[in-house]
């Protein structure tokens, strides 16, 4: 598999199976409280993780990871599994099939396997890291199910491929952004896993896909929903609502969003004359998003900023609807 040569190339712990084991016997165990700066994880489970992702390129997906966890407190994952048949996949929120995995649950525990986390993609329109309702979520499960700890793993796009980012939580501790240490050595329990459970697993379709260069990137605490409007699961529903309503409009040939792996909401809207970058600010829609055009007939460049004219409406939807209209009759 020569594209783990380049992962191993980026990885800034890239370690094998001896290694770990012996790395782990000697660890000085620490409070159950305090969540691990590291998560293990073999490179055949990154690579599942992966395909299940460009399965669902424009929408949630997701599924639960299985392993244990090592003496320091950090998880190590050695099976992962993606969406049932009839998990609910939606633009916000993914939620699995429930018979699917108590099915495959039931399997794995057989092979000593604890159930440790969680995946789920944020697709392109997602964040590299937990949103508020993830943090909840998972914070909300450790105590339901009377746990000390649980990885989260959030999937996402940038320009170059697929990212993958581990967070490790912990009962009644803020979460920590974990660093990956990747087993490359050949994960055989996969394959027994596998060949066991052929008749029950639904494997993803896609083969065609790719890691970022650095697909591990820089970790950020997430934006809180006072400073960080994408953070807010319902202002990304209407953001949703907003592109939805953009595409039906017989004049715009494309409306693509984009997320910079700061967290930097774009959206590209493409006509026949013109085409436009919209940039939103983290407390839109209190501030105004400013507007790069590019004529594609004249080959001009503009920049609009709203300055006094920026009109704040009721919905986050009617503010951006008003104001990007205003902006066309302005500038036609």
């Amino acid at each position: 598999m020569l594209f783990w040569n380049k992962i191993r190339k980026h990885s800034k712990h890239s370690i094998d199976a001896d290694n770990n084991n012996a790395a782990d016997e000697i660890a000085t165990p620490v409070s159950a409280l305090t969540p691990s700066s590291k998560a293990l994880i073999y490179a055949s489970e990154l690579d599942y993780i992966a395909k299940c992702i460009q399965d669902y390129p424009n929408i949630e997906t997701g599924g639960q990871l299985y392993g244990a966890w090592t003496a320091s407190g950090a998880p190590r994952v050695i099976y992962a599994i993606g969406p049932g048949p009839r998990a609910n996949h939606q633009t916000t929120f993914f939620n699995q099939d429930v018979e699917y995995l108590e099915t495959v649950g039931v399997k794995l525990k057989e092979y000593g396997l604890q159930h440790i986390g969680e995946w789920h993609s944020h697709h392109h329109l997602g964040l590299p890291h937990p949103s508020g309702h993830d943090v909840q979520t998972m914070q909300n499960s450790i105590v339901l199910l009377n746990l000390n700890r649980l990885l989260l793993c959030i999937g996402s796009f940038n320009d170059s491929g697929i990212i993958i980012n581990p967070f490790n939580f912990a009962l009644n501790a803020r979460f920590v952004p974990a660093q990956w240490e990747i087993i490359n050595t050949e994960n055989r329990l996969r394959e027994v896993i596998d060949n066991e459970l052929a008749g029950i697993l639904r494997n993803p379709s896609s083969s065609n896909y790719s890691f970022a260069e650095e697909y591990i990137v820089p970790q950020r605490q997430p934006v809180s929903n006072q400073s960080g409007w994408f953070s807010n699961i319902e202002n990304r529903q209407a953001f949703k609502q907003i592109i939805d309503t953009l595409k039906t409009q017989p004049w715009i040939n494309e409306t693509t969003p984009q997320i910079s792996t700061d967290g930097i909401v774009n959206l590209k809207i493409v006509t026949r004359a013109f085409a436009e970058i919209i940039t939103f600010p983290v407390d839109f829609p209190n501030a105004p998003f400013e507007i790069e055009r590019m004529g594609l007939i004249e080959g001009t460049c503009h920049h609009y900023s709203f300055e006094e004219d920026w009109i704040l409406a009721p919905t986050l939807e009617q503010t951006f609807m008003h104001n990007y209209n205003q902006h066309l009759r302005n500038h036609r």
